[in-house]
């Protein structure tokens, strides 16, 4: 209870309680919202302060856990079907739908979707998500559903700051399990110092025509590949940590993918691949202590440029995907170029090309290629230190990459992840 003791002190208050007002409505009229259990809050429902909120407006979310309702939903398209207008039964969590919107996370903010698609995404010209902890995704057990935390069609979205984890469900029906981010038709993706973990299949994954740019993230621990680019989407792929996945970086399909500067390690299968008739520019890669192959140009359509790179100590677990090897070649040889590499200490060779069973039963490579002194590559030890898998001093990395890629100092590129113009 508030006593007032005279009219200067009523006058006062009231002054004080109309500026609020109208400081509430000029936040209203721009469009900011506070979500959360405060009494100040505007909302305490996620979901109702998402619909209430006018386009380009933002929500300030405080901290707490956020639970989704889910919605089951017919989706009229299926992002990795052969059929693209395969119907399919899915869940959706907190939908943002024909808006632009931010919601930013203020300090510990969870949100639990409790279905298929988490934080679904669709006809958004600028969508924003900073901050959150996405979690919680239940799979639907329709086998074409695209289930993911987030799942974005037809938008641009910013994915900053978040973590995005423990994302499995039941996927015992399914083998795909729920994904970090999935990017569908007419997406257009900027996900950046972001964590995906934990997760039940791939961290990042593009279908359809998806766009995406994705860099300084750490994504672990999950089955799937942490990040894949499929079908005809495109991706630069930058800077990223990632490790302890089934499987590293793929493009798929016929897409067109950048991979530069990332640590891609202690993968289970492959570290970095082209199929199908995918085009990729592999430079300046640390792609150490992955299970079977470290880089590989997968199909004989298939383009690939291996170029600064370090594959070291490949092949630590029984062959399961590939063979165990630095580098795996089946593309046509005018569809490739591997050059200024180091390649060290991969359990079977450095450089293989081709798998095929002989006379006799066994399996082997159809030939090997020493690429030591060869178009600037070198077997060597990289010299990189145990925990952060950085080149040190006196490296035959360092100065040792492609004259006309260059450090940002200027200077001849160094070949790992350190180097490059995408070095920090």
């Amino acid at each position: 209870m508030v006593r007032v003791k005279n009219l200067v002190t009523i006058a006062v208050f009231i002054g004080i309680c109309m500026l609020m007002a109208v400081s509430s409505a000029e936040e209203m009229t721009a469009g900011h919202l506070y979500v959360g259990p405060s009494a100040h809050a505007d909302y305490a429902n996620l979901q109702e302060a998402i619909d209430a909120v006018p386009d380009g407006g933002m929500l300030i979310v405080e901290p707490g856990t956020y639970e989704a309702v889910p919605s089951y939903v017919t989706d009229p398209q299926c992002g990795n079907c052969q059929e693209p207008d395969t119907v399919v039964a899915a869940s959706t969590g907190f939908v943002i739908s024909g808006k632009s919107l931010t919601i930013q996370g203020l300090g510990d903010v969870e949100l639990v979707t409790n279905a298929g698609y988490g934080v679904y995404i669709e006809d958004c010209p600028d969508v924003k998500l900073i901050g959150l902890k996405i979690t919680g995704g239940v799979r639907d057990q329709d086998g074409s559903a695209t289930c993911a935390g987030v799942v974005v069609r037809r938008s641009t979205v910013e994915i900053t700051g978040c973590e995005i984890y423990g994302n499995e469900g039941d996927y015992s029906v399914t083998v795909a399990g729920i994904g970090g981010v999935m990017g569908r038709e007419g997406a257009i993706l900027h996900i950046h110092h972001n964590k995906i973990h934990d997760n039940s299949w791939d961290g990042v994954a593009l279908y359809r025509g998806a766009q995406a740019t994705i860099h300084d993230n750490e994504i672990w621990n999950g089955r799937g590949a942490s990040v894949g680019i499929t079908w005809d989407s495109s991706a630069t792929v930058i800077r990223n940590d990632i490790h302890d996945y089934w499987k590293g970086i793929g493009s798929f399909g016929n897409t067109r993918v950048g991979v530069y500067n990332n640590y891609v390690h202690d993968i289970h299968g492959w570290g970095i691949i082209a199929t199908g008739t995918s085009d990729m520019i592999c430079r300046n890669n640390t792609v150490v202590r992955c299970g079977n192959v470290g880089i590989a140009g997968w199909s004989e359509t298939a383009s690939i440029e291996i170029t600064n790179n370090i594959i070291a100590g490949n092949g630590t677990v029984d062959q399961w995907v590939a063979p165990r090897v630095g580098i795996w070649m089946n593309c046509d040889p005018k569809n490739f170029d591997i050059s200024h590499n180091v390649v060290w200490d991969n359990f079977d060779t450095g450089v293989a090309f081709g798998y095929e069973e002989f006379d006799d039963g066994t399996w082997g490579y159809s030939y090997d290629r020493d690429y030591n002194g060869s178009s600037g590559n070198i077997y060597a030890d990289p010299m990189l230190s145990d925990d952060s898998y950085v080149v040190g001093d006196s490296s035959p990395c360092i100065d040792a990459g492609a004259e006309e890629l260059l450090d940002p100092d200027g200077s001849v590129s160094d070949i790992g992840a350190t180097g490059g113009a995408y070095a920090l």
